[in-house]
């Protein structure tokens, strides 16, 4: 009991780091590029959609790998729980928090999370199989 909720914990507090850690690499390279620091906080070009996107879905398909690889037995349905949190935390942050410039945004985000976890719970299945 104790390690499954260690692995889902993991796997969380890992996409947390990976899309601070993305998002603060992606912030740098734009002031790098002349922006200042408020103008590639706001931006909201194409590119920076992308790159967040992408992001996104990279941190997710390593927490669920994370996660069911921590987990060991029912490796997936422990990266299955993962997704779920993630899927009513962000539609939660949807709500709460609508961005009025991309409201589709902060939806899709929920939805590239659930994907990402289960992408990654299953490519840890495969790999240990």
């Amino acid at each position: 009991m104790l390690k499954s909720i260690f692995a889902i914990l993991l796997g969380f507090l890992l996409i947390y780091i990976l899309v601070g850690i993305w998002s603060a690499a992606y912030n740098a390279i734009l002031i790098g590029a002349g922006m200042n620091i408020s103008e590639a906080m706001q931006d909201l070009s194409t590119t920076s959609i992308i790159v967040d996107a992408m992001g996104a879905l990279l941190a997710a398909f390593c927490g669920g790998w994370v996660t069911a690889n921590v987990a060991g037995k029912n490796a997936f349905a422990h990266a299955a729980i993962l997704a779920g949190i993630l899927f009513m935390l962000g539609i939660v942050s949807a709500i709460l928090q609508p961005n009025p410039q991309m409201v589709w945004y902060g939806w899709l985000l929920p939805f590239l999370g659930v994907v990402g976890v289960l992408l990654g719970g299953k490519s840890a299945t495969r790999t240990r199989s």
